[in-house]
């Protein structure tokens, strides 16, 4: 059923099917990433038990000049123990659980015509007053969109690490920190790692094994097998791939990211012990074969995501240094919420 909302010269319409030409459009805009199209939203049903809305924005005259998913929980946290029991995945996922009045969101809105932005933004931001929103969401960290300070939303800045996949290769590498990227690069070469794509669903169960080794020996939080799986089958197609490293003919580490209109987010990087006692650096090679085959297949940014500008904890300040040494730049982009 579609709802439809009139704020000044911009019309929002409201749906919880979307039209079959959602992906199409998302791919006139640079901003568009995998996290905004009808595939993720399938996802976030499927293991969260979030509903999604479709939102587009449309001019006086019925142009479509904007996009955007937002997300409701119907079930919260007794849904979540349905499916997931009250393990660790339950102790994060609580802290995502909204009840049905709260909504978020991710990388967004799209906008496709820029001359509408603040229209777009006073539109959006009158739409969560009227529907009485809690909300919390945020923009995607090209684009700068921003609401109004009259709305009163709370803001707190996050940041990732950007690489710009225009530059070619050797440029990219010379950013990098010489000791713990370059060096290591060349040291996993020589101990002859060998790096295979993410291809299968086998290939995603080895990539859960070693993400959650990794995690339970790190302290953090790990998804559940069936959230890695369903993310993969959803997006294999669209938006979702990643690596594996071979040492012996035995998995040792593995990435994965998602990579819509030639975005690529890292979603979750993996280090077996084995990796750790061998000294094999297979870290660093997988983040480089992203790069390459960003390059590869028309790949415009690679964005390390996840870091906390400032004010960090040793954990934070640990990661932040990671993600820092292979020369991104440092990007700010808002998080709204009330």
């Amino acid at each position: 059923m579609k709802k439809k909302f009139i704020f000044k010269n911009i019309i929002i319409t409201s749906k919880t099917i979307p039209e079959s030409n959602w992906n199409e459009l998302l791919q006139k805009s640079i901003y568009a990433t995998y996290y905004q199209t009808k595939e993720y939203a399938n996802y976030r049903k499927i293991i969260f038990g979030h509903i999604p809305i479709f939102l587009r924005f449309l001019n006086s005259d019925n142009k479509i000049i904007g996009q955007l998913i937002i997300y409701k929980n119907r079930f919260g946290l007794n849904y979540c123990k349905k499916i997931f029991g009250d393990g660790k995945f339950y102790s994060f996922y609580k802290n995502l659980a909204f009840p049905v009045n709260k909504i978020m969101w991710d990388y967004g809105p799209i906008i496709f015509e820029p001359k509408y932005e603040n229209e777009i933004m006073y539109a959006f931001g009158r739409f969560l007053f009227s529907n009485k929103f809690k909300f919390h969401g945020n923009s995607h960290p090209l684009d700068g969109l921003k609401f109004s300070y009259k709305f009163g939303f709370n803001l707190k800045n996050s940041a990732t690490f950007l690489i710009d996949l225009n530059d070619e290769l050797d440029i990219i590498l010379s950013k990098t920190d010489k000791n713990s990227v370059r060096k290591n690069i060349k040291r996993a070469e020589e101990r002859e790692l060998k790096i295979r794509q993410i291809k299968t669903e086998d290939d995603v169960l080895t990539h859960y094994k070693l993400l959650k080794e990794h995690r339970i020996r790190n302290h953090l939080i790990y998804p559940s097998k069936k959230g890695v799986l369903e993310n993969y089958v959803q997006g294999k197609n669209l938006g979702i791939t990643g690596f594996i490293a071979m040492f012996n003919e035995k998995p040792v580490a593995s990435i994965t990211i998602s990579y819509f209109n030639g975005y690529i987010v890292e979603q979750g990087i993996s280090r077996s012990i084995l990796d750790i006692e061998k000294k094999l650096y297979a870290q660093e090679l997988l983040r480089w074969e992203v790069i390459k085959w960003g390059k590869q297949n028309n790949g415009r940014f690679y964005d390390f995501a996840g870091i906390s500008p400032e004010k960090r904890t040793s954990k934070e300040e640990g990661i932040f240094r990671n993600k820092k040494k292979w020369g991104g730049k440092l990007v700010n982009y808002p998080i709204y919420w009330n």
